[in-house]
């Protein structure tokens, strides 16, 4: 039985469908209120080609009935985070943009990264300008006496040049307690968070102490840091609002591209903006309330309120937030006002993204005479290559290279440092290490994996 007519004698009631490729891999994961009419669209006449296409590739369809629209929500949300299907917006996305991390240590560290793990540290951004973020760090690590060596804390006998230097406060040594280290990140995470600008009276106090004792390329340092983050705090500054919290989410598609665009307003200042890429089987309705639900399912970093560029069903929304996370969330869909020129920022810088996407290159054709000539089960829109280099002929790298849909995916380039072979030249052993420690990591944090691996030698 084909998926087609499979889809016709699905049940008329609320559940939730996992659409598998030919290697019984869930490719998609949605619900609906009918099961039978919401499937049953997939296979109307008329889609545009490249849907056409990726609805080619559902081998099978399996589904779930639920007793409710409710109850099928909160069990999509589980089968995504579980099976981390291709085609359903994937929180991984908004790693592209870095953010600033406080560990959950008992001395905790401040630095940059682009993943995101349950480990219970603190997440601010994310922030789409790098150069932003590290004003930020700039400041925070001239001004907060933080250590800055990586890793968990290790006693020493002697300290660093950083508390030789004043710019650590010596935990290692015992120079410090965990009370009084806290502070310091206390006020940073008040700066972060908007709620407290007194890191930036510190900064004043030392520009002036610096000018006072001459020294003035330190107190031009200080100066020109000062400048920058309160033009930073002008700039986020779009409108102030009364209420603490607000988040923006708007959503474009264009056939089965979309991009959803989230902006994070705390205190009357604008902390985050992020994009969220996908390709979607889904319309903008049910895709938007999806990314929604997996983007808080955590629930960390909730707004009070959350403005919408689609008319969701808020209902089921505010029911998922107070009964599943506990905590009362209003959902609105403006027409007119502050929060929809807010909104409408979003929708355009998301609008663009998917422009932009649609003027890159299709390699749809050429892809499918690599299928053909490799005799592939599937298009090879996932490739990633690998290839072995030596320095010296002493030292061992191994590269990674990414291609999505035909195009490179920089942001997911790699680099390997061979540890194995010790000063040694064995390329096979190089790129059986590389190859182990990138799917090891795959595979351990449900990433997807490539449709090809190319290997040179």
């Amino acid at each position: 039985m084909d998926c087609k007519e499979f889809a016709h004698q699905m049940p008329e009631s609320s559940g939730v469908y996992l659409m598998k490729d030919i290697k019984d891999e869930v490719i998609y994961v949605g619900k609906a209120k009918n099961l039978r009419r919401r499937v049953s669209s997939y296979f109307l006449t008329g889609r545009n080609t490249k849907t056409a296409a990726l609805v080619a590739k559902i081998d099978h369809i399996e589904f779930v009935i639920t007793g409710n629209e409710y109850e099928a929500l909160v069990l999509e949300n589980n089968l995504i985070k579980s099976y981390n299907p291709h085609y359903n917006i994937l929180l991984k996305d908004g790693k592209t943009y870095p953010m600033i991390k406080i560990t959950n240590e008992k001395f905790p560290r401040i630095y940059k990264t682009r993943r995101i793990v349950p480990d219970g540290a603190r997440y601010y951004g994310p922030f789409p300008q790098v150069q932003e973020l590290d004003t930020y760090l700039d400041m925070i690590n001239s001004s907060m006496p933080i250590r800055l060596c990586t890793g968990p804390l290790k006693k020493r006998t002697v300290p660093c040049l950083y508390y030789h230097i004043h710019r650590c406060s010596g935990p290692c040594i015992g120079q410090v307690s965990e009370e009084e280290y806290n502070k310091y990140i206390q006020v940073v995470d008040g700066f972060l968070s908007g709620k407290d600008d007194s890191i930036l009276t510190v900064l004043e106090k030392e520009m002036l102490k610096a000018s006072k004792e001459l020294d003035f390329e330190v107190a031009a340092k200080k100066r020109d840091l000062l400048q920058a983050l309160k033009k930073l705090r002008y700039n986020q500054s779009v409108e102030e609002v009364s209420e603490d919290s607000r988040d923006y989410a708007a959503i474009e598609m264009r056939g089965n591209l979309c991009t959803v665009s989230l902006m994070q307003m705390r205190f009357g200042r604008l902390i985050g903006r992020a994009l969220y890429r996908a390709e979607s089987l889904g319309d903008e309705t049910e895709t938007l309330l999806s990314f929604l639900v997996q983007y808080y399912s955590d629930g960390k970093h909730l707004p009070q309120e959350l403005f919408v560029s689609q008319e969701v069903d808020k209902e089921l929304l505010v029911k998922y937030f107070s009964e599943e996370l506990k905590v009362k969330v209003s959902v609105e869909f403006p027409q007119e006002g502050k929060h929809y020129r807010i909104l409408r920022m979003a929708s355009v810088t998301a609008a663009r993204d998917v422009e932009k996407r649609m003027c890159e290159v299709d390699n749809t054709a050429a892809l499918a005479q690599l299928q053909e000539y490799l005799d592939l089960e599937v298009l090879p829109s996932h490739i990633e290559g690998y290839d072995i280099a030596q320095l010296a002929g002493k030292y061992t790298v191994a590269s990674l290279i990414v291609f999505k849909d035909g195009n490179p995916s920089k942001s997911e380039y790699r680099r390997f440092n061979i540890r194995s072979l010790e000063g040694k030249i064995d390329d096979f052993e190089s790129m059986r290490e590389a190859v182990t420690r990138r799917y090891t990591r795959v595979l351990n944090e449900k990433l997807a994996l490539p449709d090809l691996v190319l290997v040179d030698g």
